[in-house]
């Protein structure tokens, strides 16, 4: 089923290759989908540059126009405060949306914004550096029951050991799975191919949700580099001669 929620971790790339398909068709099949599709993207966009808090004030200065509108005696049936009140009500949905993704999702987000890749301490003392327009997210329960975190763009990750739980990075289609390792990861929006290269320590690497038999999947250690292409449904397995180099110290 098609909803808010998964139109939100579409735009997050934090959707599975089936997820993107059957989100694309249904865009495709109505004009309605795709203009509240469109809505979505552009609450999303909003967001992602750091302006909610603004969306939040241009609500409460519409409200206000419209209540001295009615004081100026501007009637109902005007055209120009019915005209505001439909922008009042389409704001009102895309900002309550937003809230309410953000308190069913209890999620943290860090972005690389600078840039020199920039670093953080994840609740577990695993460190994560991010190249300029990374985007790193995280549940509040990380590390209690789970240490999974979902990347858009590109990060090297120093993995803490000792945890009972395994260490996972979701990108858009494929996992990587880990105990205690050092390795980069390349998942741009812009780009469907993702890419794992290990440093130190083994990765595996897979395409699905969740791992099975089934699943493609490659073991990755030290100078081996793992690529998806979720188009071809395809991963290959090759050797970086600059792995020693990736924490781009």
């Amino acid at each position: 089923m098609i909803n808010d929620s998964l139109l939100f971790k579409y735009l997050a790339g934090e959707t599975s290759q089936q997820e993107n398909t059957e989100i694309l068709n249904w865009i495709e099949l109505d004009e309605g989908n795709l203009r509240h599709f469109n809505s979505l993207k552009s609450l999303y966009e909003e967001d992602e540059k750091g302006d909610a808090s603004e969306m939040e004030e241009d609500w409460m200065a519409l409200q206000e126009t419209i209540s001295k509108s009615k004081k100026a005696g501007i009637k109902d049936k005007d055209p120009a405060l019915k005209w505001i009140i439909r922008a009042a009500a389409a704001i009102i949905i895309l900002i309550g949306t937003a809230l309410i993704m953000n308190m069913l999702n209890n999620k943290n987000t860090i972005r690389g914004t600078s840039h020199e890749p920039m670093a953080y301490e994840l609740p577990d003392g695993s460190q994560v550096l991010l190249k300029k327009g990374a985007k790193l997210t995280y549940s509040d329960n990380f590390n209690v029951d789970q240490r999974e975190v979902s990347i858009s763009g590109e990060a090297f990750f120093r993995v803490t050991r000792g945890s009972e739980f395994p260490f996972i990075v979701q990108t858009n289609g494929a996992k990587i799975k880990v105990t205690g390792t050092s390795f980069r990861v390349s998942a741009p929006v812009s780009k469907e191919d993702i890419e794992v290269v290990v440093s130190s320590g083994k990765v595996l690497f897979y395409n699905n949700e969740t791992y099975s038999e089934n699943s493609f999947k490659v073991d990755l250690g030290p100078g081996d580099k793992g690529i998806y292409y979720p188009s071809l449904n395809q991963l290959n397995k090759s050797h970086d001669k600059q792995y020693k180099n990736l924490n781009w110290n």
